[in-house]
């Protein structure tokens, strides 16, 4: 009545792959000999010379902690985000950390790029192909920080770099790249 048969099934990450989304770039990290964690909030920041990456929207976080953040990063640190901002109209929300900066988010309803951009990465021998949300771009053109970095197309920034104090932001336009 019954007959034995072998079927995949898939079952998602386990373990601690299952809560931290990085967990393959801090191994990277790791085996490089970069010391690397991940962190459950921010309510103890790492020292000044780390790189905190958020890749998040970052909703919750309210105009104390943004204020927090940029003096960490005025310190020195090197912080990596996307911006808060919705996109529809309804929803719209500001950006606490991303605003003062001058960095803005722009909706692209008719994106020139399928979302696959050829990155010339400066000091790189060779170019790389990354998959980008086509939809979302950052304008840097207000901003009243220093540029270090931006990587572009013709409708817009998807990953600008910029002096912050002694510290360094980059604001990528999607993190699922």
């Amino acid at each position: 009545n019954f007959e034995k048969v072998r079927k995949e099934t898939e079952v998602g990450f386990l373990g601690v792959a299952r809560y931290n989304p990085l967990l393959a770039a801090q191994r990277y990290f790791e085996s490089f000999g970069v010391k690397a964690h991940s962190l459950e909030g921010l309510t103890v920041l790492p020292p000044h010379n780390a790189t905190l990456i958020i890749p998040s929207a970052r909703y919750e976080m309210g105009g104390g902690e943004a204020q927090r953040l940029r003096r960490w990063v005025e310190a020195g640190g090197h912080l990596v985000v996307v911006p808060s901002a919705a996109f529809d109209e309804e929803y719209e929300r500001s950006d606490l950390f991303l605003d003062p900066l001058g960095i803005q988010v722009k909706a692209i309803e008719d994106p020139e790029s399928s979302g696959l951009v050829d990155v010339d990465w400066p000091g790189s021998t060779d170019f790389m192909t990354m998959a980008i949300d086509a939809y979302v771009r950052l304008d840097a053109s207000q901003s009243k920080a220093k540029v270090l970095l931006e990587l572009a197309d013709e409708d817009g920034a998807y990953l600008v770099r910029l002096a912050v104090g002694r510290g360094v932001g980059t604001v990528l336009s999607d993190a699922n790249f």
